[in-house]
C-alpha cells in the first residue's frame, strides 16, 4: 500500500516537472519585441524641417527575430468578408539588421511624402489605426491607443515638406 502511494506521488511529481520544463522552454524561446513611437524633426533638402514618425524596436527576448515588416495600418479589421485594411510601410534606417539579435534595437520611419495618406487615414477615424510589426512567425507587436492617436494628430497639423530622401 505504501509503495503504491509513493509510486503515484512520484508519477505526479515527474509529470509536473515535465510540464514545467515544456512551459519554461516555450516562454524563453518566444519572440519578445518592445516598441516605441516618437516624432523627430529632420532637415529637408529645401532647408525646411520635416517631421517624421519614428518607430524604435528592441528585441527583449532570448532568440533572434527576423523582422518582415513594420506598418501603420488602418481600416476595418476582422473576419467579415469585404473588410479592408490599408497600410503604410515604415522604412528602416541604417544598415539592414536581420535577424534582430537579443538586446539589439533598430529604427524605422514613415517618409514625409506619405503625409497625405496619413491625413486620409486620420479622417477614417483614429480609433481604427494601429502599428503592426510582423516577423516570420506572424504579428509580434501591435501598438495602438492614445499614444498613436496623439502622434498622428500632431503630425497632421505640421506643414508638409517632402524634401527628405
Amino acid at each position: 500500500m505504501v509503495t503504491t502511494i509513493i509510486a503515484v506521488a512520484g508519477f505526479i511529481l515527474a509529470l509536473t516537472s515535465l510540464l514545467w520544463q515544456i512551459y519554461t522552454y516555450h516562454a524563453t524561446h518566444k519572440e519578445n519585441i518592445r516598441g516605441k513611437l516618437s516624432l523627430n524633426a529632420v532637415p529637408g533638402k529645401s532647408g525646411k524641417v520635416a517631421v517624421l514618425l519614428w518607430l524604435r524596436l528592441w528585441n527583449n527576448g532570448n532568440v533572434p527575430v527576423y523582422i518582415k515588416s513594420a506598418a501603420l495600418c488602418w481600416g476595418d479589421e476582422g473576419p467579415k468578408l469585404g473588410n479592408t485594411v490599408s497600410s503604410l510601410l515604415f522604412h528602416q534606417t541604417g544598415p539592414k539588421k536581420n535577424p534582430l539579435e537579443p538586446g539589439d534595437g533598430i529604427s524605422y520611419y514613415l517618409h514625409p511624402g506619405s503625409k497625405p495618406l496619413l491625413s486620409v487615414a486620420a479622417k477614417m477615424g483614429l480609433d481604427k489605426l494601429w502599428v503592426s510589426v510582423e516577423s516570420q512567425r506572424g504579428e509580434v507587436l501591435r501598438l495602438e491607443g492614445d499614444d498613436l492617436k496623439e502622434y498622428l494628430s500632431k503630425i497632421s497639423n505640421i506643414p508638409d515638406d517632402s524634401g527628405v530622401s
